[in-house]
């Protein structure tokens, strides 16, 4: 397949050489003297410290993982793929439950937040 520019043309069409200068910024400062940020932008703030939900799910996973190596070292199997059966073993029987529970105690608080919450001037959902 031939490429239909002429030779001579840049090989980029919007090389930055090729663009025009960019208009002044004319939004106005705050009061900080800083420019406001454009339209659409948005900044988010996490105000609480409540570690998120895949904290907690990989909590309850490699804490019974790591107590089936221990496991595994206390009745005397001191082969890694031995000791990794019974990690994985106690992961899937005691982490995948907790994790479920973790998972439905982070969905039901967060309904219950967005139930409470509520923006300035509107009424309260719920």
């Amino acid at each position: 397949m031939t490429d239909p520019r002429p030779l001579d043309s840049p090989a980029e069409p919007d090389a930055p050489e090729d663009r025009e200068p960019d208009a002044p910024d004319d939004r106005e400062p705050d009061a900080s003297g800083e420019p406001r940020p454009e339209d659409g932008q948005v900044l988010l703030v996490r105000r609480r410290r409540v570690p998120a939900l895949g904290f907690w799910v990989a909590l309850v996973l490699v804490i019974p993982f790591l107590a089936g190596m221990v496991v595994a070292w206390v009745v005397d199997v001191r082969t890694l793929t031995g000791m990794l059966y019974f990690g994985v073993t106690a992961a899937l029987l005691i982490g995948f439950p907790l994790a479920l529970v973790a998972a439905v105690v982070d969905a039901v608080l967060e309904r219950r937040r967005r139930r409470t919450a509520h923006g300035p001037g509107e009424p309260p959902v719920g």
